[in-house]
């Protein structure tokens, strides 16, 4: 099969699982956390990042949806940290992913401020056709399938069976593939049982033979 467009995941996709930045972000979480509950905006016991997380697919919905915290507020507070030094731009990453022979998506449950800032950390800002973030699809976020039904529908895909999802997760990996997507699980968390391929890095990618590559002489 021909396969379209192909949607990535970000974080511990596009680089390896275990970088810093992921403490770094998951810190100002709870430290959000911390200082609302301390100020007695978060009811009279401090809530769980991951339960928040486990339950609704991002700690930001979940604060929204039962805290009633207001959810750009939460952006900007996580987000009020220096990147430089936590990221490694990977370039041969970079120039597989312009071999893709298809239209190149990002699909992530972060907002578009962070995507942003990880993509230009990586050298991979003008490798993508587009994006769909957090809040494009609030509050339908991944795993739900409206969250890719919407991406489909902003990226004029009307067939998901034509379509690459690639994620580090295995709900959003499950999920993508119950909706039609070719799913592909990237790393060694918890797997997918369903993960139509699994590659350990994003790198090994072009080893599954779903496409051909295109030629870097070819490529403008």
């Amino acid at each position: 099969m021909q396969f379209k467009a192909i949607y990535f995941d970000i974080d511990e996709t596009l680089y390896p699982i275990g970088a810093r930045i992921v403490d770094t972000y998951i810190r100002r979480m709870e430290q959000f956390i911390d200082e609302r509950f301390a100020a007695g905006q978060l009811g009279g016991e401090r809530p769980h990042r991951e339960n928040l997380f486990t339950k609704y697919g991002t700690t930001q919905k979940g604060l929204s949806f039962e805290y009633g915290v207001d959810r750009y507020d939460f952006m900007n507070y996580v987000n009020d940290f220096k990147i430089d030094g936590l990221l490694t731009a990977d370039e041969a990453v970079r120039a597989m992913i312009l071999r893709i022979p298809m239209a190149r998506y990002i699909l992530t449950n972060a907002d578009r401020f962070h995507a942003t800032r990880v993509l230009k950390a990586l050298n991979l800002s003008d490798c993508f056709d587009g994006m769909i973030d957090s809040i494009d699809v609030f509050p339908d976020v991944k795993p739900s399938s409206k969250a890719f039904e919407y991406a489909l529908k902003i990226t004029n895909q009307p067939d998901p069976a034509r379509c690459i999802f690639v994620d580090d997760k295995h709900d959003n990996v499950t999920a993508a593939h119950e909706m039609g997507f070719f799913s592909i699980q990237v790393g060694s968390k918890q797997l997918s049982p369903v993960a139509d391929a699994r590659i350990d890095r994003l790198i090994d990618l072009p080893k599954l033979g779903i496409y051909q590559e295109i030629a870097d002489e070819a490529r403008i």
